[in-house]
């Protein structure tokens, strides 16, 4: 879970809202800054589980300030606890390679501070988790004020199996990785001296893998039976190259709490709801840590105790008459010209790639010969199926 990112934004955002031509700057109460924010879970999956901490950063900020020299145990209903070992700063995880949560059993989190403060959170159940029966996708389009044309784009679903109590609150986390591909092959690598490349797609596909942002949430207290049926997910658009060649969807399905659930839902509801955000400070959406010493202590964050199940799709670049719609890199007579100004970049520059098209050598720029500037990289997933 990214719930650090979530808090960053939700400590640390500054809206400029426009009335009369004049900038109005609500004011904020400075309690909500230098919080400590725990980041953290416990599930039925194997570990090792992480626990992060930070403090909220000031406003206006988006730096992440993690905090080091905390001792924290997950403790669990029968007195047993295990040790989480600090592996870099403000990052945590559980130092017993067997350890792992189990369905019916309860644990909670406890925290001290270097200035021996003690920090906990209440015991929650392990739920049994409930079961993704199927993830399918459909071509959706989306329509643009600003284009002619309207988007298209895959829109994911889900199907559960009946869960195995009635009432559940479940939540969905998505980690979405995609093969994509330099427009241009590497001709010639200079470092120096000019030399040619034999092999001219060694960095023209790459992979990469982003969490999603999004928090996607429903319950089964009205649904009978407790079966959840083409529930709309995530979409990708062809305006970008996520399609481009072969795309997968892992989602973790979570079986949380009520408290948890709610909890996630305010954050959500903050998230999208800025217009109004200053009905309702950013620092009231707490979680379930708490200061066991001093009750008027606000701490952010959430540690979670849930059931989780995961399921993998893979799905292949759209057909016809879907159109890809993201931007290319194209030869032009500037690209050609700039071939000749390969020979004055510093060393600090390189590798310089070149590449050759129809009228000779050209020098574009490096993200169209060289996948990695895009953020992914050459190396293929292990889980990576290609059909």
């Amino acid at each position: 879970m990214r719930i650090r990112s979530i808090y960053i934004f939700c400590v640390c955002v500054v809206i400029v809202l426009m009335a009369c031509e004049e900038e109005f700057s609500p004011e904020i109460d400075p309690s909500a800054e230098n919080l400590l924010v725990v980041d953290g879970m416990i599930s039925n999956l194997p570990g090792p589980y992480t626990v992060k901490l930070s403090i909220s950063s000031e406003l206006g900020k988006s730096e992440y300030i993690p905090v080091s020299g905390f001792t924290l145990f997950i403790v669990d209903d029968l007195g047993n606890d295990c040790y989480l070992i600090e592996i870099s700063p403000g990052e945590y995880i559980t130092v017993d390679p067997e350890y792992r949560g189990e369905a019916g059993r309860k644990y909670k989190l406890e925290l001290f501070s270097p200035d021996g403060k003690f920090y906990a959170t209440p015991f929650e159940m392990l739920r049994e988790p409930a079961g993704i029966k199927e993830v399918y996708h459909r071509v959706e389009y989306q329509s643009d004020d600003d284009l002619n044309y309207d988007i298209a784009g895959y829109r994911f679903y889900l199907n559960t199996e009946r869960a195995p109590v009635d009432t559940n609150y479940l939540m969905w986390q998505l980690i979405s990785t995609y093969k994509y591909r330099a427009d241009m092959g590497i001709y010639w690598i200079y470092e120096g001296s000019l030399k040619p490349v034999q092999n001219h797609d060694t960095l023209q596909i790459c992979y990469k893998t982003d969490t999603l942002p999004e928090i996607f949430l429903l319950n089964t207290e009205n649904i009978s039976p407790p079966v959840i049926s083409n529930f709309p997910l995530h979409y990708v658009t062809t305006e970008t190259r996520h399609l481009m060649e072969r795309y997968s969807l892992l989602v973790r399905q979570f079986s949380i709490s009520k408290d948890a659930w709610t909890f996630w839902g305010n954050v959500r509801d903050q998230n999208s709801n800025l217009g109004n955000l200053y009905s309702k400070q950013p620092f009231q959406v707490q979680g379930n840590v708490f200061n066991a010493d001093d009750a008027n202590e606000i701490v952010l964050g959430q540690f979670m105790v849930a059931g989780v199940t995961e399921h993998r799709i893979f799905v292949d670049s759209p057909v016809y008459p879907v159109k890809m719609r993201y931007p290319i890199c194209e030869f032009h007579d500037g690209v050609y010209e700039n071939f000749s100004a390969i020979f004055d970049y510093p060393p600090d520059s390189w590798p310089v790639f070149a590449t050759r098209g129809a009228d000779g050598n050209a020098l574009p720029n490096k993200w169209c010969m060289d996948c990695r500037e895009s953020g992914g990289v050459v190396e293929k997933p292990e889980f990576w199926i290609d059909e």
